[in-house]
């Protein structure tokens, strides 16, 4: 009976996500910009950059395919290392590890108005 009860709590709820699941659902909140939308629609109100570094693009990689990023409105993922021409009117996010480098890039990114702020 002791065994039973152990192996019970140990059970996880059908219902419950899975890791995978919650990473992915925090990352298209992000991709639709404060919309408060339902992550799950495959169309987007908004056209967006998304700018990452080498550990947020290995992160992406995991959770969505191109065409989840293009159904989020995502039309150019671009690494925040790599030379970046400016896209006029459209919003870039940024999703990127907080290291001086990376807030350096958003700052020279900022002034040089690359994209819509």
């Amino acid at each position: 009976a002791q065994a039973d009860v152990w192996n019970a709590s140990l059970r996880v709820p059908r219902m419950a996500q899975s890791i995978l699941e919650l990473q992915k659902n925090a990352v298209l909140r992000m991709l639709n910009l404060g919309d408060g939308g339902d992550q799950n629609l495959s169309t987007a109100s908004t056209w967006k950059v998304l700018v990452y570094d080498k550990f947020c693009q290995e992160v992406v990689s995991l959770l969505l395919k191109v065409g989840g990023l293009r159904n989020h409105g995502v039309t150019l993922h671009l690494n925040i290392n790599s030379e970046r021409l400016p896209v006029a009117d459209v919003p870039a996010v940024y999703f990127v590890e907080p290291t001086e480098q990376n807030i350096q890039k958003i700052a020279e990114d900022l002034s040089k108005n690359l994209y819509e702020s």
